[in-house]
């Protein structure tokens, strides 16, 4: 398995509810997962590999590559992505004949993919939760769809806290079907 850099790590740019991200490098960023680490512990690894994979061939161009490396010297797993830069798609943005086609042709890979029995990804993510947006998915300059920071809601395999995540599952699942519903029509 790849190590990463130390070195490399820069400045922390986000800190989100599952994760901490840094620059890294000049082209990239590098993902410390916390939550994920202690909610899947063991089989963490399995679990990015798989996300990743399943996320590749359901969405493939709209998924930013995304590599599982390890810290040197221990067992700590880091996912690291190509840097990109843009803003929330809204519904402001389906204005744009582009975007909405791209925007169509996502969601019916999505549709595709819960109707497989695979389950419904978090796409309203932290920023949508407050806004009807999906805070998931970046419109970059070029006007180019990007699923960057999604995660399942399954909950196979997390015995931690089960309740309290069923619980926060529900409730953002509700906002998502309310802001998917929304930005549809």
């Amino acid at each position: 398995m790849e190590t990463y850099d130390p070195a490399k790590v820069g400045t922390r740019i986000a800190w989100g509810r599952s994760h901490s991200v840094y620059h890294y490098g000049d082209h990239e960023v590098i993902r410390f997962p916390r939550a994920e680490s202690w909610m899947w512990k063991q089989n963490l690894l399995e679990h990015f590999e798989h996300e990743i994979a399943l996320f590749k061939e359901y969405f493939g161009e709209y998924v930013l590559d995304t590599r599982v490396a390890q810290e040197p010297g221990t067992h700590r797993i880091v996912t690291i992505q190509p840097y990109i830069t843009g803003h929330y798609l809204s519904k402001s943005d389906l204005q744009d004949v582009a975007i909405r086609r791209q925007f169509d042709d996502f969601m019916s890979r999505y549709d595709a993919l819960v109707r497989d029995g695979h389950g419904q990804i978090d796409l309203v993510g932290q920023g949508g939760i407050t806004r009807r947006c999906l805070s998931n998915i970046i419109i970059q300059q070029d006007k180019k769809l990007r699923l960057f920071d999604a995660k399942s809601w399954e909950l196979d395999g997390q015995r931690r806290l089960l309740a309290v995540r069923s619980l926060i599952k529900t409730i953002a699942l509700w906002k998502q079907n309310s802001t998917l519903q929304y930005l549809r029509n």
